[in-house]
């Protein structure tokens, strides 16, 4: 049997530890980034969504002799009406998340990992796919423009 001293090994576990929290941070502002990036591509989402609803209303006044393209916008415009708001609640919940995440510690991997889940369970996104029929929405835009 070897005779251990105190202290031995000490070293290597002090090198291991840096290690993993070495590690640890950098997978925290990887995943920090990521949700920025994300962020922002939301925001011009958004704002391209804000576009379209405008040009919706826009030709909703402009057309109104077409009975089919009235039925197709207002069916977009209404849709927009309502969803827009979840968007932007959503947009709003994910920005506290991430600015949540900053003040998080960075080699606590349970704490990252409970923002990320948050971060991809938020509850606007599952509204607004239960409360209206998207995968309806976008069928008869299909149908609509084959047809136009």
């Amino acid at each position: 049997m070897r005779n251990m001293t105190p202290g031995e090994g000490l070293d290597e576990w002090n090198d291991l530890n840096m290690l993993i929290n070495n590690e640890l941070a950098r997978k925290f502002i990887k995943t920090f980034e990521l949700l920025k990036s994300t962020l922002n591509e939301m925001k011009e989402c958004i704002e391209k969504m804000k576009g379209v609803k405008k040009f919706i209303e826009k030709r909703q006044i402009e057309n109104t002799t077409r009975s089919v393209t009235t039925a197709m916008l207002h069916s977009l415009n209404v849709f927009f009406n309502n969803t827009l708001p979840y968007f932007k609640r959503d947009y709003m919940l994910k920005e506290k998340l991430h600015q949540t995440l900053i003040h998080v510690d960075g080699t606590c991997e349970n704490e990252i990992n409970r923002l990320q889940l948050m971060w991809k369970e938020t509850p606007f996104l599952h509204l607004i796919f239960q409360k209206f029929d998207v995968n309806k929405i976008i069928v008869d835009c299909k149908q609509f423009l084959g047809t136009s």
